[in-house]
């Protein structure tokens, strides 16, 4: 079954602070699909149990928690998290002697991003991703009393395109190692299509 939200608008990217719009959402149940499938990008992921997921941009976006609880502006609620899938062109190597470095700068200067901890790991279990770099970082609140936001983001290579799964949630959430647990099966379970 599919339980189906109106009016549902959530920042999807904190980083850029941009607002999609008013979407349907779905969350997972028992007799939805377990994979979400990215059509235009050519692969699937997982479906988290008890998230919801909004597919109406390029590449999934999965939050855990639903229309009723999201606050304005893009904001997470309380205990929220998201989880969003990017896609991009590979950036020729003349341009970058590594091009997973190249893209992970750019997150972290858009996000503002601060204590900056970067390490090398594997990525999705598929031929062709050799390897996987991990960023994790803290952007400042929007305003005074604002925690600020944690992003966990693990990119990787394949094919020509570079993906990341980019996780954010309020730091010092303490369900911070349950919402990172879901971003690294989310990316285990990733599979060109």
């Amino acid at each position: 079954m599919t339980r189906k939200l109106s009016s549902f608008v959530c920042g999807v990217s904190l980083a850029s602070g941009i607002v999609l719009c008013a979407q349907v959402a779905t969350q997972k149940s028992d007799r939805r699909p377990s994979r979400i499938i990215s059509e235009k990008n050519g692969f699937s992921v997982m479906f988290p149990r008890r998230w919801f997921v909004w597919q109406g941009g390029d590449a999934p976006v999965f939050f855990n928690f639903s229309a009723e609880k999201a606050p304005p502006q893009g904001r997470l609620p309380d205990g929220g998290a998201s989880i969003i899938m990017h896609v991009a062109d590979a950036i020729p190597q003349t341009q970058a002697t590594d091009a997973l470095s190249s893209w992970a700068e750019r997150l972290i200067r858009a996000n503002s991003g601060n204590n900056v901890e970067r390490r090398y790991g594997s990525g999705p279990p598929v031929a062709g991703v050799s390897r996987a770099l991990q960023l994790s970082f803290d952007q400042p609140g929007f305003g005074d009393g604002e925690s600020p936001t944690r992003f966990v983001i693990i990119l990787w290579e394949l094919s020509g395109k570079l993906f990341a799964a980019e996780l954010s949630y309020y730091k010092g959430d303490p369900r911070a190692p349950q919402h990172e647990r879901v971003l690294f099966d989310v990316v285990r379970s990733f599979r060109p299509s």
